[in-house]
């Protein structure tokens, strides 16, 4: 299922605290709306494909990095696709999800919402009109 035509519905997010999953699930939500990627609830039979998350943080005095990896699959449970990444974190202390702020948590919806819509051929956002600074010069 290619494009528009394909649903996806997120059906496990492991290895992160709920609140951090709650977040993130939030804003794979609103990245996919924005792009014009479609979700659909967990649980729903009609999904095109499942989408199954692994996530885990680990720090030390330098900062965190949270790797990530996401496991698209048919209705028939056979894994299609795989989208993995890192993205880094500020200092945690002693828990590794204590320096994960929400701009990380952002990010990582952000290249996984996009990755998603690659996948699927959707065709890229347009290009956002050129702004005009005051004078009339594009900026």
């Amino acid at each position: 299922m290619q494009g528009s035509a394909a649903t996806f519905r997120f059906d496990q997010m492991l290895g992160l605290p709920t609140t951090q999953a709650d977040d993130l699930a939030g804003r794979i939500g609103s990245r996919a709306r924005s792009r014009g990627l479609a979700l659909v609830r967990q649980g729903d039979p009609n999904a095109s494909y499942r989408v199954l998350g692994y996530l885990s943080a680990a720090g030390d005095d330098k900062g965190t990095a949270v790797s990530y990896v996401w496991d698209v699959m048919d209705p028939n449970n056979r894994r299609l696709h795989r989208i993995s990444g890192f993205e880094l974190a500020g200092d945690a202390g002693g828990d590794p999800w204590s320096g994960v702020s929400s701009t990380t948590l952002d990010a990582i919806a952000a290249r996984t919402v996009e990755a998603l819509a690659a996948w699927t051929n959707l065709p890229p956002p347009s290009p956002a009109a050129p702004q005009i600074a005051a004078g009339g010069t594009s900026i």
